[in-house]
């Protein structure tokens, strides 16, 4: 069965850490590419500094962080349940911080508007990260700034997970 309490989660990722990026490119999935990419390309737009703070909320091993980097991001912290794959990220050097949190149950109020935008690739799944973690990565990004997230469409239109109605609601209350 998939992992969905947060010890769980923690502990799956814990144990497939070191081999996960092999897994990811062995699947061909590019999220981790793509999104990053539609992130870089609105910072542009908005002639946004490469220094500008970044919060990557799921970092993992660091994919979509190395892909901001590539892009000519440099100042990029790290967000993520699992020390595992925090481990992972580190070798990476793409982040100038790793904090080991979570988003479901962690206040984060220490971080609020800490950073100028924030990027979120696959951590919103069924058992992972809920509603509620979107209202806490808005919190931590200033007044202005972009929020990148991926979903899955099978995930985003599913009612029990709510995550369309949710964005919805955030659109309408601004």
């Amino acid at each position: 069965s998939e992992p969905t309490t947060s010890e769980e989660i923690k502990g799956f990722y814990d144990l497939h850490a070191q081999g996960y990026d092999i897994f990811v490119k062995k699947i061909k999935k590019v999220s981790h590419i793509i999104g990053p990419q539609e992130l870089a390309k609105q910072l542009k737009v908005m002639k946004c500094p490469p220094d500008a703070k970044i919060a990557d909320v799921g970092a993992g091993t660091g994919m979509p962080g190395q892909t901001m980097k590539e892009l000519g991001y440099t100042n990029m912290t790290a967000f993520d349940i699992s020390p595992g794959m925090l481990e992972e990220a580190k070798k990476k050097d793409v982040y100038t911080d790793f904090i080991l949190c979570d988003f479901n149950e962690d206040t984060m109020e220490k971080y609020h508007k800490q950073f100028d935008h924030a990027i979120s690739i696959g951590s919103f799944v069924s058992g992972h990260l809920t509603c509620g973690a979107l209202d806490k990565i808005a919190r931590i990004v200033k007044s202005g700034g972009l929020v990148c997230i991926s979903f899955r469409e099978r995930n985003l239109e599913s009612e029990e997970l709510g995550y369309k109605q949710k964005l919805e609601e955030m659109e309408k209350n601004g």
